[in-house]
C-alpha cells in the first residue's frame, strides 16, 4: 500500500479555508459549477475527490445528488462537519490516488485547481486511474460492444467535421 502523501491542509489552513472574500467562493462561480455538476450526475451518486470543507459538495446534496468525497485533511473534513447539510455528504479520509470508497459513481470529479495537488505526473495519473475504478462507466458494454460504439463515435465525428466544412464552403467547385 502507498505511503499517504504530506498533508498541507492543517486545522490554520483549514479554519481560514472558506475565505467568502476568494472568487472561488462566490456565487457566480459556484452556482453554475454546481448546477453543471448535478446535471452530469444524472440522478446518481457523485464522488468529489479532495472534498475538502464541502465548498462544492454540499451545495451539490442540495440539489438531490449523494455525495461522496475523499479528503486526505481531517481538519477540512472537521470544517465540513461543522456545516448546515453535512450528515448529506460521506467522506473518506485518504489520499485520492489510491482510496476507494463503497459504491460507483454516475459522477467523479475533483474542482478548480485541486489536481495541482497532486505534484507529480504520475500520482495525477494514478488519481484518474483510480477515479475510473469508481466510476459506472457509460460504455460498460462488453469488448465487441465498445468496438462497435467507439468505430460509430469516430465515424459520425468525421461527418460531423465534413459536413461543417461542406456548410462552410457553400458547395464544391465543379
Amino acid at each position: 500500500m502507498a505511503a499517504m502523501r504530506e498533508n498541507y491542509f492543517d486545522t490554520a489552513v483549514a479554519e481560514r479555508y472558506d475565505d467568502p472574500d476568494d472568487v472561488m467562493f462566490s456565487r457566480d462561480v459556484l452556482e453554475p459549477t454546481v448546477d453543471l455538476l448535478a446535471e452530469l450526475a444524472e440522478g446518481q451518486a457523485a464522488l468529489e475527490l479532495a472534498v475538502g470543507t464541502g465548498r462544492v459538495a454540499l451545495p451539490l446534496s442540495e440539489r438531490g445528488v449523494h455525495v461522496h468525497g475523499i479528503e486526505l485533511s481531517q481538519a477540512m473534513v472537521d470544517q465540513l462537519r461543522s456545516k448546515p447539510g453535512a450528515e448529506r455528504v460521506d467522506v473518506a479520509i485518504g489520499d485520492m490516488t489510491s482510496t476507494r470508497v463503497e459504491g460507483r459513481f454516475g459522477l467523479v470529479f475533483l474542482v478548480f485547481n485541486t489536481i495541482g495537488n497532486v505534484t507529480t505526473q504520475d500520482d495525477q495519473v494514478a488519481v484518474f486511474e483510480n477515479a475510473w475504478q469508481q466510476f459506472v462507466p457509460f460504455l460498460a458494454f462488453p469488448e465487441p460492444v465498445r468496438k462497435i460504439i467507439y468505430t460509430t463515435n469516430a465515424i459520425e465525428s468525421l461527418n460531423y467535421q465534413l459536413r461543417k466544412i461542406i456548410k462552410n464552403r457553400g458547395h464544391f467547385p465543379t
